[in-house]
């Protein structure tokens, strides 16, 4: 099926998408398509219908003490900005961001789950969202790497710029706390790798506050 189409080769596309670096992680210290209940402090209807986890990435890695995990999620939401849901907006949770603070090592959205409540042009689509979820899923419990990562490169090439500096595919969009200081950017990933959808996720954290900002840009 054309929609179920794997995603491209590195050697189909050029530039700098393909570009990576950053602290060298190995496989055990990542989870790839973690479970919903492993990733939220409290699982709802709508959670199963908006959240699709790609993969979490241990904390330890950026700091010893931290004994936790930080997760890359794609949302399916409506793309365009949509007046209705800006009465649920609060700093860090809009139309292309999310925070989440950290409860029990899990997450748990900054804002009211409104934010992410679909209309009934994208309730529509939703199992289809899902079901390609799924395809994706089953196939890496069946292969495992061999078809979510390209021959030959290290996890590096699916969680980009571990630890470094982001590659921003628009313009500049680091969160700051509210004494004006930049979090602490985690990774990136790039949504095509994972299940086929031409996003880009960028992680960042507040170890102070203890809470986690997700921004998407779109390519």
């Amino acid at each position: 099926m054309k929609w179920f189409r794997r995603k491209k080769k590195p050697n189909e596309e050029t530039g700098f998408l393909f570009r990576y670096d950053g602290i060298a992680i190995d496989t055990d210290q990542v989870i790839f398509f973690p479970k919903l209940e492993d990733v939220f402090h409290e699982v709802s209807l709508l959670h199963r219908q908006v959240f699709y986890p790609l993969c979490s990435i241990k904390m330890s890695l950026l700091n010893p003490d931290w004994n936790f995990y930080g997760h890359f999620i794609y949302v399916y939401r409506e793309v365009e900005e949509n007046i209705r849901l800006v009465r649920f907006h609060t700093a860090y949770c809009d139309d292309y961001s999310l925070g989440f603070d950290v409860i029990d090592n899990k997450y748990t959205l900054q804002s009211k789950m409104n934010l992410l409540e679909l209309s009934d042009s994208y309730q529509k689509y939703q199992e289809k969202a899902a079901a390609k979820y799924q395809y994706f899923v089953q196939d890496y419990q069946k292969n495992q790497l061999e078809n979510l990562l390209p021959k030959a490169q290290p996890i590096n090439f699916l969680i980009k710029c571990f630890g470094k500096i982001p590659m921003w595919i628009q313009e500049d969009a680091t969160p700051k706390d509210a004494d004006g200081n930049a979090l602490l950017f985690v990774g990136q990933v790039r949504v095509l790798d994972f299940i086929g959808e031409d996003q880009y996720l960028y992680l960042f954290y507040n170890a102070k506050e203890h809470y986690f900002v997700q921004r998407e840009q779109y390519v």
